[in-house]
C-alpha cells in the first residue's frame, strides 16, 4: 500500500503509466501535480520522461505555475531541463518578468544562458544581468 502521494506516483509510472497522458478533461499528471504544488511529483514525472513544455488544458504551463508559486529551484528545474524560457505566460507576463520582478539574479542568469530574449523585456531599461555577471 503506498503511503504517500509520490509513492502512488512512483508505483503507477513503474507499472508503465505514461507520464504524458491527456486527461479526458485535457488535463495532465504534470499539470494536476503543479497546481497542488506537489513538486517532488513534478521532478519524478518530469525525470520519468513528463514533457516540461506541455500546455496545459487552461493554456498554462509548469514554468508558469513555479514562477506564480514564487518556487525558484522549480523554475531552475525544469529550465533544466528543457523548458521554452520564452513561454508567454497565460497573464502575457514571462519567466523573465517574473524573476526580475522578484530580483532573483541567479534565476536572470539561468534564464539568459538558455536563451531567454531579454530585448521583450528590458527594452530601454537597465539590464540587470550585465551588472551581475552573468
Amino acid at each position: 500500500m503506498c503511503t504517500s502521494d509520490w509513492e502512488g506516483a512512483s508505483a503507477l509510472l513503474r507499472l508503465g503509466a505514461n507520464a504524458n497522458t491527456v486527461f479526458i478533461d485535457g488535463g495532465t499528471p504534470l499539470q494536476a501535480v503543479t497546481v497542488a504544488q506537489k513538486w517532488d511529483i513534478v521532478c519524478l514525472l518530469v525525470e520519468k520522461g513528463g514533457d516540461v513544455n506541455t500546455v496545459f488544458a487552461d493554456k498554462s504551463t509548469a514554468l508558469q505555475a513555479a514562477s506564480l508559486a514564487e518556487n525558484w529551484d522549480m523554475l531552475s528545474f525544469l529550465v533544466k531541463k528543457g523548458a521554452d524560457v520564452n513561454t508567454v505566460f497565460t497573464d502575457g507576463s514571462t519567466a523573465l518578468q517574473a524573476a526580475s520582478l522578484a530580483l532573483k539574479w541567479d534565476v536572470l542568469c539561468l534564464l539568459v544562458e538558455n536563451g531567454v530574449d531579454a530585448s521583450a523585456v528590458f527594452t530601454g531599461m537597465f539590464y540587470p544581468c550585465s551588472t551581475h555577471g552573468c
